[in-house]
């Protein structure tokens, strides 16, 4: 075999675990937007058992999985998948995701003094614009919650301010 071959197959059999990575997590991205979580925290899953060391699919594969439990109501799991995005892959593209899936599940398991703590330390690392919107509209619904009205207006009114076309803009309205 010509040694120019030999270094074309070689290459093309350190890629193949990443395309297939891709192709699994695309079908688990696909499962979940379908409705089926429970088939995609298993390619997820596959994902993770396969690449261990790849931290960025491990951080996407893990949100996902969080993303997925928090669907299904198993809110410890989804919990503990968002703390390991949050804690070990802090250069993530789903790290400010997950951060907002840790407030999320307490929010939705009622425990709004422990949602408002989670928002306001997320808050606190000056997250993106691109989450910032979405942020506000979860400390104004916490704080409405919790009966703070004058801190829920706040946030609203800084919603409206900063991202007056945004979705949580217009559903802040309601």
């Amino acid at each position: 075999m010509p040694k120019c071959l030999g270094s074309v197959v070689f290459l093309l059999f350190l890629l193949v675990p990443v395309v297939y990575a891709q192709d699994a997590l695309e079908e688990a991205r696909r499962l979940f937007l379908s409705g089926q979580y429970v088939q995609s925290i298993e390619a997820t899953g596959r994902v993770i058992k396969a690449h261990p060391d790849d931290v960025r699919l491990a951080a996407e594969a893990n949100y996902l999985v969080g993303a997925n439990y928090l669907n299904l109501f198993d809110f410890l799991t989804a919990k503990k998948n968002f703390l390991t995005v949050v804690g070990k892959y802090k250069s993530s593209a789903y790290y400010e995701d997950a951060y907002l899936g840790l407030g999320d599940v307490e929010f939705l398991q009622e425990n709004f003094d422990q949602a408002l703590k989670v928002y306001e330390e997320f808050l606190a690392t000056r997250p993106s614009k691109k989450r910032l919107a979405t942020l506000y509209f979860r400390l104004a619904e916490v704080h409405l919650k919790l009966g703070n009205l004058e801190k829920s207006k706040g946030y609203v009114q800084r919603l409206q301010s900063e991202f007056p076309d945004s979705f949580e803009a217009r559903d802040a309205k309601r």
